[in-house]
């Protein structure tokens, strides 16, 4: 392989944003919108004021609440002054059925299996 054989790896297509419906907790039209995440907020990035905050969330939730924070397409109406990690961690903490509708329809949308899983399910030993 030659460096000619990485620069001519093609880029990928973006996926389009997705609109959470979060009505249900929220009132009529709610909705939440995520981006695709980018290679870079795949790696997780805990750390100890994370931990703090959520000392009951296991390492792997707290990866979760990071990467719905990273993906989150702020909107116009906005507080400048935001901190969404705290803002998802308290709704998981406060109301796991919202939590876990707007986590599983991200997930729906930009699957984030790891790569050990992928190759587990193809069989590909």
């Amino acid at each position: 392989m030659s460096f000619k054989n990485l620069q001519s790896i093609k880029p990928t297509s973006s996926k389009p944003n997705v609109e959470v419906d979060i009505s249900a907790w929220s009132g009529e039209g709610a909705k939440v919108v995520f981006r695709e995440p980018k290679a870079a907020d795949l790696f997780p990035d805990t750390n100890l004021n994370m931990k703090i905050q959520f000392p009951e969330f296991p390492d792997a939730m707290l990866y979760q609440l990071s990467l719905l924070s990273k993906c989150y397409v702020r909107q116009p109406d906005d507080p400048a002054e935001l901190n969404l990690f705290k803002e998802f961690g308290n709704i998981a903490r406060t109301n796991k059925d919202a939590f876990f509708h707007i986590i599983s329809s991200f997930l729906s949308a930009f699957p984030t299996a790891d790569l050990d899983e992928a190759v587990k399910e193809a069989k590909n030993d």
